[in-house]
């Protein structure tokens, strides 16, 4: 039996649970330019159903997180032994298509293509127990990190025990019975009728011969013994005052229900050894596609000169969002598509600190200023820090999250009869009765469907009930006088002798520039800097100036005219 390893967990009992969802997280955060990147070299089917489930699953304990984090690291630094165990790996798909097509019909064929593809199927999860040994033997255990030495010692653990050889040998001879080379010595036991009850493997004599039958005087001695006291008339010979059946016969009689017994019962030994090596090869086996999408962005972002820290991780308790030169991944890999090959030096990174009660940003300013992709970036960033990847920063301090909340606006369903409100308020029920104060929730251009004056209440709401639960939460909003309201909002909580998450107002920033162009009718033009502050609130989203950009203002098709 082969010893439990996981490469995701140290305690090997825990297992990754693979998802079917489609999270929203990856079309709110933009994380399909990510996955496209951590998918691009992967054979396998399942990478992206892997790769997503590890990434959602949000794991919370520290040491895996670091177990994680030290693995990756060991493939980063010897790409060879990745690639090995790769391709070593990556021989298990044809093993495992025979072992699918034997359980699809194992109910039609015969006792010994049973076995015989049992024997062929274990000793091919024998095949790549070896394959993964011999790319792990050139290493010592301090050139590892211990998730990889703990592999290396169940690897080893199985192939060099005495059992593992023995087993390798009789499944050989077994095979070579299938095909007629070998015979089994068998032990049957009938009942007072000469029907079957039990029977089992005795020897594999492998001198290809045995006594054809049992010796008769045996035979009849061992059961006169027992009194038998029905003997049925077949081809009889008296012995005494018994009557019995000729033993040749009767073994005839019972040859094929011998054999099926004896074969079927070996077949069902080998199925559960064959469960428990492929358990433990098919779990590792897609542990590896994390890993791989996990290299290959890490490369990616290297390659692209991105900065990269490992975030250090802090108790959930302390509630931690700490980052310094945090810039939006997918934003910086979508650039890299259009054909940027520096996409840092065209985004501008932000610091975010939320390491106190102050734990709801609301945040304004001028539209195409920067504020969805500050939140996009946050959202990245605890991802990838809890799945044990490098982060897209230059300085992170994280406490985990137990789950990830996104809010951003979506296109309305005809055929709902909610309206766009309604959706957003049901999607935002959803929210606080599933957020706990170990919740990230990120709302984007909330109720913008409604008047600012309705918008603004509804959303005071909101945010006083996160701030119950405690939650962290950055809040994009085009609702200027909510933003007003933080000092009284946060009065108002304080009354309520309970612990709650404070608000602060955070700005998107910009410049002023004159234009001195006497035939621009636009004097003054608002520069962002996609810089986000805290500080009061803008009082416009500065609108007219992205209508100038586009040329669409009345003045601009006035002047056409002239």
């Amino acid at each position: 039996m082969v010893k439990k390893v996981s490469l995701l967990y140290k305690n090997a009992n825990k297992k990754l649970k693979i998802e079917e969802n489609n999270y929203g997280f990856i079309k709110d955060l933009q994380f399909n330019s990510i996955l496209k990147i951590m998918t691009s070299e992967s054979s396998s089917i399942n990478s992206e159903r892997v790769i997503v489930s590890v990434l959602a699953e949000l794991c919370k304990d520290s040491d895996d997180i670091s177990y994680r984090y030290n693995i990756l690291q060991d493939f980063i630094k010897h790409p060879q032994m990745f690639s090995d165990l790769k391709s070593a790996f990556s021989t298990m798909a044809p093993i495992e298509r025979d072992r699918q097509l034997s359980n699809r019909t194992r109910a039609d064929v015969s006792a010994e293509y049973k076995l015989n593809n049992g024997i062929n199927i274990l000793l091919g999860y024998c095949d790549v127990c070896k394959k993964v040994a011999e790319v792990l033997k050139t290493y010592q255990p301090g050139d590892l990190s211990e998730g990889l030495n703990n592999l290396t010692k169940a690897i080893f653990g199985y192939i060099e025990n005495d059992n593992y050889n023995e087993l390798e040998k009789n499944l050989l001879s077994l095979k070579k019975c299938t095909k007629g080379y070998l015979r089994l010595k068998l032990g049957a036991k009938l009942d007072a009728s000469f029907k079957l009850k039990d029977a089992k493997v005795m020897d594999i004599d492998s001198n290809g011969f045995i006594s054809k039958y049992i010796k008769k005087d045996e035979y009849i001695k061992a059961h006169i013994a027992r009194r038998l006291k029905k003997l049925v008339r077949l081809r009889p010979k008296k012995w005494g005052n018994y009557v019995v059946k000729d033993i040749d016969f009767m073994l005839e009689e019972n040859g094929d229900e011998i054999k099926n017994k004896i074969l079927n019962s070996i077949a069902r030994i080998l199925e559960e050894m064959i469960l428990n090596v492929s358990s433990f090869l098919r779990n590792i086996s897609d542990e590896i596609l994390f890993y791989e999408g996990a290299v290959k962005l890490v490369q990616t972002m290297e390659g692209l000169g991105l900065l990269t820290a490992r975030a250090k991780i802090v108790p959930m308790e302390e509630r931690n969002f700490i980052a310094e030169g945090l810039y939006d991944l997918s934003f910086a890999l979508h650039l890299f598509e259009k054909g940027c090959l520096n996409p840092l030096g065209k985004i501008v990174a932000n610091d975010i600190y939320i390491n106190g009660e102050k734990r709801i940003q609301i945040i304004t300013g001028p539209n195409q200023g920067g504020k969805t992709t500050y939140i996009r970036a946050m959202g990245i960033l605890q991802i990838l820090a809890q799945a044990g990847i490098p982060v897209p920063a230059k300085n992170v301090v994280l406490s985990p999250v137990d789950s990830i909340f996104t809010h951003f606006p979506v296109d309305e369903r005809p055929e709902s009869d909610e309206g766009r409100l309604g959706e957003e308020l049901g999607r935002m029920r959803t929210i606080l009765e599933n957020a706990t104060k170990h919740s990230l929730v990120l709302i984007n251009e909330a109720f913008s469907s409604t008047n600012s004056k309705e918008g603004s209440i509804i959303a005071q709401d909101i945010l006083l009930a996160l701030a119950v639960i405690g939650a962290r939460c950055s809040f994009v909003t085009h609702l200027y006088e909510l933003a007003l309201k933080v000092e009284n909002i946060n009065k108002g909580l304080e009354k309520l002798g309970v612990e709650c998450s404070q608000l602060v107002s955070m700005a998107a920033q910009y410049e002023d520039r004159q234009n001195n162009s006497e035939h621009d009718l636009e004097s003054e033009i608002k520069k962002r800097t996609y810089r986000i502050i805290p500080g009061a609130p803008s009082k416009s989203s500065f609108a007219a100036d992205i209508a100038a950009q586009f040329g669409i203002r009345y003045a601009d098709f006035t002047r056409k005219s002239l």
